[in-house]
């Protein structure tokens, strides 16, 4: 029912913290760019700062589980944003990637939940097992371990899906990055300092568009993650691709893992 290979997990969360950074530095050359390009810089810091929750979220599945409560379903929903409509073909398809990337963030966070209520339901049911007295605890634990347990199965699926639609993207995210750097100044070196200034800069100038996004619905709060996974770096490069080829490979391995737990999810139904 768990992902076994903690490695393949491992890999996906550096390499998803590697691309936040990439997409960082990407949306400081937009903001370097004028103002006609300050709504691209806009979304590419928001896909950096979700792509540092998404890393985090992979390695909170590889820790041990809080203490949760039983009668918490968590069902993860597809991502609804009113977006202002983007103009030009890269802002198009960022639009949609950040949907994706928010939709996956949901999926990983409650799937990780959904693990942690599965166990405490699980250690309730041991519990009260030999106990007649608590007959009604033990039945209530019964319904909800196997709600959990759904539940962890609808989320491994959505993630298992979610990173094909992400894969998917990655192809066209890339190519009109390609050509819409070339738009850009040429700087090629940037500070952590200096990157972490525009994150800063650009989610207090730029409220209103950030909003739309409804970060905190999704439990992302200001000022963003992103901030402190560039204190550790002390310079940057400009980004040939916004999404390398080992976030990809990384990512296309794990959704395999992901299929192969799902096929065999209910083996050890019974331990």
């Amino acid at each position: 029912m768990k992902i076994q290979d903690e490695q393949k997990i491992e890999q996906c969360a550096f390499a998803n913290t590697d691309i936040a950074t990439a997409l960082a530095v990407a949306g400081t050359l937009c903001a370097y760019g004028g103002s006609s390009r300050i709504r691209t810089g806009v979304n590419l810091m928001i896909d950096a700062t979700i792509a540092t929750q998404i890393g985090q979220a992979y390695t909170a599945l590889m820790q041990e589980f809080p203490q949760e409560d039983i009668y918490n379903v968590s069902i993860t929903e597809p991502v609804h944003l009113q977006l202002t409509n983007a103009e030009g073909d890269f802002d198009i398809i960022l639009q949609d990637f950040t949907r994706h990337l928010l939709y996956l963030y949901s999926a990983l966070h409650n799937l990780h939940l959904s693990y942690a209520r599965y166990q405490a339901a699980k250690n309730t049911l041991d519990d009260t097992y030999h106990n007649p007295a608590q007959s009604e605890v033990f039945q209530d634990a019964r319904t909800f371990a196997t709600l959990q347990r759904q539940a962890i199965w609808r989320h491994l699926m959505l993630c298992s899906h979610l990173h094909t639609d992400v894969l998917m993207s990655a192809s066209r995210v890339n190519l009109l990055w390609h050509k819409f750097k070339q738009q850009l100044p040429n700087q090629s070196i940037f500070t952590s300092h200096e990157v972490s200034e525009v994150v800063t800069m650009i989610w207090h100038d730029n409220a209103q568009e950030i909003a739309e996004y409804n970060l905190a619905a999704f439990g992302i709060q200001s000022p963003p993650e992103i901030l402190n996974l560039l204190r550790n770096q002390p310079t940057l490069q400009r980004p040939i691709l916004l999404l390398d080829n080992q976030w990809h490979k990384y990512m296309s391995q794990l959704e395999q893992s992901y299929q192969q737990t799902l096929d065999t999810f209910y083996n050890d139904e019974d331990k």
